[in-house]
């Protein structure tokens, strides 16, 4: 579940965005005065809005649109508001500035943990289950423990099945940080996953494509789909 962060400017804004991704939550940060801005927030992509706006007002956020029914299809966290009102607006929590980021994260947290209880809280792959509130993954009933960077990563790789994600995208939404050719983090995180979900189990789920990336999907399901569909061709 991805949050998109709104605003702030490239100082509050990209620190609320690096500051979640750094507690394993996935966020992408847009400035409010991108056009793209109100575009991704009513996309239905992302879990949460964390809309980090001096002033709502002056910047023409209409709290009246949000919600299942509004403009956003998304939750709204308002992170800096001078209207004491954002609740009655129709903003699900707000936090007066300056925003205290053990405070934000809990009410990020809290959002996520209902949206996820009233959504979907697991996703599957195959015979793999990632747990999204208990943040642990099973495969064949067997239950292995994560870090927090290799959940993050594991998130990535399930929520985007089968495609291929280059190092650079992962090293930006897992760490924040630009992937530099001869560093080994990646790398290192991916192995440790592969021990954990894919060492002893079959099908194998996590896949590196040469020159590319890695890709997380069952192959041995795309095979046999292929086959039935030559054998029907054939026929």
């Amino acid at each position: 579940m991805r949050i998109l962060v709104v605003g702030g400017g490239r100082v509050t804004g990209k620190y609320i965005a690096r500051s979640l991704s750094e507690a394993s939550l996935l966020a992408d940060w847009v400035d409010e005065d991108d056009a793209t801005g109100e575009h991704l927030a009513a996309s239905g992509n992302y879990g949460l809005v964390v809309l980090a706006s001096r002033c709502a007002a002056e910047k023409d956020w209409s709290f009246t649109r949000v919600g299942s029914n509004g403009l956003y299809a998304s939750p709204v966290l308002l992170t800096a508001s001078r209207d004491p009102h954002a609740h009655t607006l129709g903003a699900n929590d707000c936090s007066i500035p300056p925003p205290n980021f053990a405070e934000l994260l809990g009410k990020v947290q809290a959002i996520l943990h209902s949206q996820s209880t009233q959504d979907r809280s697991v996703l599957v792959v195959a015979d793999m289950e990632l747990d999204l509130v208990r943040r642990k993954a099973m495969r064949q009933g067997k239950t292995t423990s994560l870090t927090s960077k290799e959940f993050s990563l594991l998130w990535l790789l399930t929520e985007r099945t089968g495609e291929i994600l280059p190092r650079s995208i992962i090293a930006s939404q897992i760490w924040g940080v630009n992937f530099v050719s001869g560093t080994n983090f990646v790398e290192a995180t991916i192995k440790r996953l592969r021990a954990k979900i894919d060492h002893n189990f079959h099908p194998k789920l996590i896949h590196t494509v040469r020159n590319m990336g890695y890709v997380l999907e069952d192959r041995d399901a795309g095979a046999a789909t292929a086959r039935r569909r030559r054998a029907v061709a054939d026929s």
